[in-house]
């Protein structure tokens, strides 16, 4: 879902769902498209992307200018601890895109950022808000698992699923030789 937020010819689309999910130890990220030429207005400023709390943009996080100049928020370490040095830019304003991203995520960055799109002291900013849900850590890829030697027989390749103390759990026979899969690390060479 876009949503669409219009002001002195200029336009935010929302790209990013809201609330943005992401699990914990990933990356989130924010993004929208900008109006298109708005690095040509003569009083565009520049973006601002940081918390959002009552209303506004409570604490900046990362400010990129008309120049595509980024400049991080050199007061982070007292104003938001948690965050300092994992928010990143990703966009590009000549393709009229703002993206941030904020790496490693944990339950604490729950809460709500958004974007300011300055426009000088004479005139309102457009701004747009978004949620960051975290959920916890993702599960492990199917297909990653740690192999447990348990029978040898020279039989042909099958895939069984079975239950085993209430653990799905694979069985499968790899170079002649089967394997149960029990706890997730890398399949190397096997």
């Amino acid at each position: 879902m876009y949503l669409s937020i219009i002001g002195y010819d200029a336009q935010i689309i929302r790209v990013s769902s809201d609330p943005v999910r992401a699990f914990e130890g990933s990356d989130a990220l924010f993004q929208w498209v900008l109006s298109k030429d708005l690095t040509s207005r003569p009083d565009f400023q520049g973006l601002v992307f940081g918390l959002w709390k009552n209303g506004y943009l409570a604490i900046y996080l990362i400010t990129v200018t008309k120049a595509r100049r980024i400049i991080l928020n050199p007061g982070l370490k007292d104003e938001a601890p948690q965050l300092d040095g994992r928010v990143q830019w990703k966009g590009d304003l000549s393709k009229s895109l703002a993206a941030f991203q904020i790496s490693q995520v944990n339950a604490k960055d729950q809460m709500d950022y958004g974007i300011v799109l300055d426009f000088g002291p004479y005139r309102n900013s457009l701004s747009d808000s978004i949620r960051l849900e975290v959920k916890g850590k993702r599960r492990r890829n199917g297909n990653i698992f740690t192999l447990k030697k348990i029978v040898i027989f020279p039989a042909r390749l099958k895939l069984l699923r079975m239950i085993e103390k209430g653990k799905v759990c694979m069985r499968f026979l790899v170079r002649t030789e089967y394997y149960t899969a029990t706890t997730p690390v890398k399949l190397n060479n096997v």
